[in-house]
């Protein structure tokens, strides 16, 4: 620092000994700019969002907008880089699969790079790291940060399968190959009463 860079925390800013400059900007969702209107008058070259499903898809839309910074003399076309660990919202529906588990089809212009702990060259730093993630307990948080499993599911004391596993319970592909019929379909009438939950089945 102060040789090949210097950082101003104050303007959020960190200049390079050639003067490019890195932005650093607040992403937020503001009720008082909803359409990030602060963006503005902006110009950038290129953008990086780090954990961007804790921001809107309307923020990144803006963002992307301004990438026009001597972009025909850089890069030709604009570019930003997204990265997340597995989550259930926009992101996962835009870029990996839909509310199915179907792959998705990226927009043009767009696309999904799925990497995860494992695919990290550095040997020393990914034995650290995979170490720390297998400590933890919830099967969901560890789907999620250790393996990069966008199906993750959470469960939580107060549901009725508080066990639920789906990393051991879902079974993926299936498909039906037969029409239901009502005279030969079958019914289940249950019971909430606790401790057990019951069902009786019925042809």
């Amino acid at each position: 620092e102060d040789t090949n860079y210097k950082i101003n925390n104050l303007e959020g800013t960190l200049t390079f000994w050639n003067d490019s400059v890195i932005i650093m900007k607040e992403m937020a969702d503001i009720p008082s700019d909803p359409n990030f209107e602060r963006f503005g008058s902006s110009e950038y070259t290129i953008a990086m969002v780090d954990e961007v499903s804790e921001i809107s898809e309307r923020a990144v839309e803006v963002l992307f907008s301004r990438l026009r910074w001597r972009t025909h003399e850089t890069f030709k076309t604009p570019r930003m880089l997204l990265t997340t660990n597995p989550t259930i919202n926009w992101v996962r529906s835009r870029f990996v699969q839909d509310e199915n588990g179907d792959k998705v089809i990226c927009r043009e212009g767009e696309a999904y790079i799925p990497f995860s702990v494992f695919d990290n060259p550095n040997i020393a730093f990914r034995q650290v790291y995979e170490a720390a993630l297998n400590k933890i307990r919830d099967q969901a948080t560890k789907e999620r940060l250790l393996y990069g499993n966008w199906d993750f599911v959470e469960a939580n004391d107060m549901a009725i399968y508080n066990s639920f596993d789906g990393s051991r319970h879902l079974v993926t592909g299936l498909k039906e190959k037969h029409t239901i019929r009502p005279s030969r379909s079958s019914r289940c009438g249950t019971s909430m009463l606790p401790p057990k939950c019951r069902c009786s089945p019925h042809k």
